[in-house]
């Protein structure tokens, strides 16, 4: 009869690893400065592809290409009004955790460099 601990502790292991493997695609999505600021500003509210190009002062043709990656991953979603293309989270934990790394990384550069 096998041991249930190490049965148990196996299985914990391969959902470890999996949920590792999740979470690390996710950060891979997240590795790049445009795309945390948009996913910051679309966990606050859903917002226009133009009113995000205004508040990051990024052309037209940047925050698509990010929005389109972020579409893809179905990270985030879109609605059309007329020839309006409002983006919006799918998922409120992704905000979550923008918001969670974006305090976590000032709070760590503030006290590594006081």
């Amino acid at each position: 009869m096998p041991d249930d601990r190490a049965t148990s502790h196996l299985e914990r292991a391969a959902t470890l690893e999996a949920r590792a493997l999740q979470a690390s695609e996710l950060f891979k999505v997240l590795a790049h400065k445009n795309r945390l600021q948009l996913l910051y500003l679309l966990a606050e509210q859903e917002r226009s592809v133009a009113e995000l190009e205004t508040a990051l002062s990024l052309s037209q043709a940047m925050v698509s290409q990010q929005l389109t990656r972020l579409r893809l991953q179905r990270i985030v979603s879109t609605r059309r009004v007329g020839r309006r293309i409002f983006y919006r989270l799918n998922d409120r934990g992704v905000g979550a955790v923008i918001a969670a790394t974006l305090d976590a990384t000032a709070a760590h550069w503030t006290k590594a460099h006081a």
